[in-house]
């Protein structure tokens, strides 16, 4: 699943196009939809303010050891 806004760079063919390629799911709001997507935009916002915004990790595993998603 692929989380995202509405902006061209998300909804180019190019980039659609890449994300069929590698089986991955598109998530946007519709057009004047704003709470299609908000239990994702909530878990973004606090993984942000609790975890990348306040702990450094050197390692990419690190982050993931830490993380919420894992």
């Amino acid at each position: 699943m692929f989380y995202s806004d509405q902006g061209e760079q998300y909804t180019s063919k190019t980039f659609r196009k890449l994300l069929r390629m590698n089986k991955v799911v598109q998530s946007f709001s519709a057009p004047g939809q704003p709470y299609d997507n908000t239990v994702m935009a909530s878990f973004f916002f606090f993984m942000k303010q609790d975890e990348i915004y306040h702990t450094q990790h050197k390692l990419e595993q690190q982050f993931e050891k830490a993380s919420i998603i894992t």
